[in-house]
């Protein structure tokens, strides 16, 4: 017994040099990390031909606000950054998806309230909107469009909106952004989803790579913040990050920003509906009339 003792007195000093309980999920993360970006070290977006901004719409600042200033009246000085829509230089961005996710970078504001709307091409009536309080610290928020609202229908523009609502009753003293979104038909020959989860990461910077090569934005980056949320530390991961949003001409201090949730799913999808549908009817209404003044004009000649 005295010699086992002793044999295990010698072992076990030896066998904790290889196996420290307290660094091995440390080196396990890191090996992940090493296997994540060992061969994609930059994302770069290609933007598909004629997928401009498709000019201005017909809207004459309903939504107010855009160009006026960086902040709310009632706010003494300007932010640092500017609210800014996550976008390509073209203020357009194609995606795959019925229910996209959007980003947009908002300032610290003394605002309580935000807006977030798609429009139809022409801003006539609001496809969905939904409204909830704004974050307490500036951020990137992610919106995401929930599975309850109207789907977007495939090759048809729209038009989103981001809105700081600095005055609830005047209009004209809110603060927004706008861009335009497409949908477009699901890319053949994805990578390959049948991974195992130790991979799973990995397959989420192949995604964000193959969209971007694909012109598809809202999904290349889309992908590429769930993978720097879940490796938040990971400096390669933020240097990708940053490189894809500064070669679309974001400013690098606005792509350094910590991803914020926000506002998923708080509107109440029968209510959206409901103001949507009543949107489309006023729309019609008004087409009627004046074809019937058309009409009326005509008879008198």
């Amino acid at each position: 017994m005295a010699l086992l003792g002793a044999s295990l007195s010698v072992g076990l000093p030896w066998l904790a040099s290889i196996w420290t309980p307290d660094l091995a999920p440390a080196r396990a993360e890191e090996a992940i990390r090493s296997e994540i970006t060992d061969d994609i070290l930059e994302i770069r977006f290609q933007s598909p031909p004629g997928q401009g901004d498709p000019g201005p719409s017909s809207d004459g600042g309903t939504r107010t606000g855009e160009g006026l200033g960086r902040q709310c009246p009632q706010e003494d000085s300007p932010p640092e950054l500017p609210m800014t829509m996550l976008l390509p230089e073209t203020k357009m961005g194609l995606t795959v998806s019925e229910h996209p996710t959007f980003f947009v970078y908002v300032p610290a504001t003394q605002a309580k309230m935000g807006e977030f709307a798609i429009a139809d091409e022409h801003d006539l009536y609001d496809v969905y909107y939904t409204s909830f309080p704004l974050p307490k610290e500036p951020g990137i928020v992610r919106l995401t469009v929930p599975e309850t609202a109207d789907a977007l229908e495939l090759g048809k523009n729209y038009k989103w909106y981001f809105v700081i609502v600095c005055d609830p009753i005047d209009r004209m003293a809110n603060r927004s952004v706008s861009g335009f979104i497409k949908r477009t038909e699901p890319l053949a020959n994805l990578p390959n989803t049948n991974i195992s989860d130790s991979s799973a990461k990995r397959l989420l910077l192949e995604l964000s790579r193959f969209y971007a090569k694909h012109g598809i934005w809202h999904e290349t980056l889309t992908n590429l913040a769930e993978l720097r949320l879940s490796q938040a530390q990971d400096p390669m991961l933020e240097k990708i990050w940053s490189g894809l949003l500064q070669s679309v001409g974001v400013d690098a201090k606005i792509a350094s920003q910590p991803i914020i949730e926000c506002c998923s799913d708080r509107e109440d999808a029968n209510s959206s509906k409901s103001q949507v549908k009543s949107q489309k009817l006023q729309v019609k209404s008004q087409k009627l009339q004046v074809k019937s003044q058309k009409l009326q004009v005509k008879s008198q000649r």
